[in-house]
C-alpha cells in the first residue's frame, strides 16, 4: 500500500461539498472520486478497491448506514468514515457497529477530517499487513514436512498441521479434540509413550515416541515440545514432531553390522586360540618323538 496512492471515495449529495474535498485530498496525493448517491458509491466500489470511503450519512436515495452495509458486504477491507450533521447517539452506535471507522459531525475542521482518513487508512495496513503475515505463516506450517501440533492448557489438541494427518492416516477432524497421549504405543514404545508426565509435561521438553498409526502400524518421532503462555499464563503446549523412521532404520542397519562384525571377532578369536593350541600340541609331539630318538 506504502507504494500506491490511496484510493479515496466522496458520497455527498452537495456538489460543493464533493468539489471542495476532492480538492483537499487531491492536494495530499490521494486519488479521488465521488458521488452523488448511496447507490452510484456502492456501484463504484463494486468496481475496483477503494481504501477510505467518506460517507454522508444522509442521502437522497439511501440512509448513510444502508449504504455503509452495503459497501461492507461488497468490500469488508474498506474503511468508511461517516459524516453528518444530523448526528444521534443510536445513528452512531449503529454505524460503529456495522464496521465504520469514525463519526465526524458537520462542520468540521479539514486537519479532523484528514487525520480521520489517515487514521483509517493507517487501521487498513495494519489489517492487511497482518493478514498476509498470519497467511503466509499459515502457509509456512502447511507445508512444512514436519508435523505441526497445539494443544490446550487441559492438554486438549487444538490444531495439527497436514503433516500431522499424514503421519497418524486420520484427518483433523478425527485428531482435534483428542489428546496426543490417545496417538502414542504406550507399550511397545518407550515408557508412558516416552512423553513426560505432571509439571514436566508443561515444560519444554524433546523426547521419541511411537505414533499409532490408522492402519495399526507405528511410526517412531521425535517430539520437540515448548510451553505456551499468555501474560505469565499457561495456555498449552506446541509440538514439532519429526519422522525419525529412516534414523531408526539406519540404527537398526548399523547394529545388525556391528552384531555381524562381533560374531566374525568371536569366530577368529576362537580360531586363533585353537591354532595355539594345536601349535603347543605339536611342539609337545616334537619333543616327545625327539626323546624317543634319544632312548633309541
Amino acid at each position: 500500500m506504502a507504494d500506491e496512492r490511496i484510493k479515496l471515495l466522496i458520497v455527498d449529495d452537495e456538489e460543493g461539498m464533493r468539489t471542495t474535498l476532492s480538492d483537499i485530498f487531491r492536494k495530499r496525493g490521494y486519488e479521488v472520486e465521488t458521488a452523488s448517491k448511496g447507490r452510484e458509491g456502492v456501484e463504484k466500489v463494486k468496481k475496483g478497491f477503494v481504501n477510505v470511503v467518506l460517507l454522508d450519512i444522509k442521502l437522497p436515495d439511501m440512509g448513510g448506514v444502508e449504504v455503509l452495509k452495503e459497501i461492507k458486504r461488497e468490500s469488508p477491507d474498506t474503511e468508511v468514515v461517516m459524516i453528518t450533521a444530523y448526528a444521534s447517539l443510536q445513528t452512531s452506535v449503529e454505524a460503529l457497529n456495522e464496521g465504520a471507522y469514525g463519526y465526524i459531525m458537520k462542520p468540521f475542521e479539514v486537519d479532523v477530517l484528514a487525520n480521520a482518513v489517515a487514521g483509517a487508512v493507517e487501521r487498513q495496513r495494519l489489517i492487511l499487513e497482518n493478514r498476509r503475515l498470519r497467511e503466509f505463516n499459515e502457509n509456512i506450517v502447511q507445508s512444512l514436512s514436519e508435523g505441526i501440533l497445539m494443544e490446550d492448557e487441559n492438554g486438549i489438541i487444538t490444531f495439527v498441521n497436514p503433516r500431522v494427518e499424514a503421519m497418524v492416516g486420520y484427518p483433523a477432524e478425527e485428531i482435534i479434540g483428542k489428546r496426543l497421549r490417545d496417538f502414542l504405543d504406550l507399550e511397545g514404545g518407550p515408557e508412558g509413550g516416552g512423553r513426560p508426565e505432571g509439571a514436566k509435561a508443561r515444560s519444554e521438553s524433546r523426547y521419541e515416541a511411537l505414533l499409532v498409526t490408522k492402519d495399526g502400524g507405528s511410526l517412531p518421532v521425535m517430539i520437540s515440545a515448548v510451553p505456551l503462555f499468555e501474560k505469565s499464563r499457561y495456555t498449552g503446549l506446541l509440538s514439532l514432531l519429526t519422522d525419525i523412521s529412516q534414523i531408526k532404520d539406519l540404527e537398526k542397519e548399523l547394529q545388525e553390522k556391528v552384531d555381524e562384525l562381533e560374531h566374525f571377532n568371536r569366530l577368529m578369536v576362537g580360531r586363533e586360540l585353537r591354532m595355539v593350541e594345536l601349535k603347543n600340541r605339536i611342539k609337545e609331539l616334537e619333543n616327545e618323538l625327539e626323546a624317543l630318538r634319544q632312548k633309541a
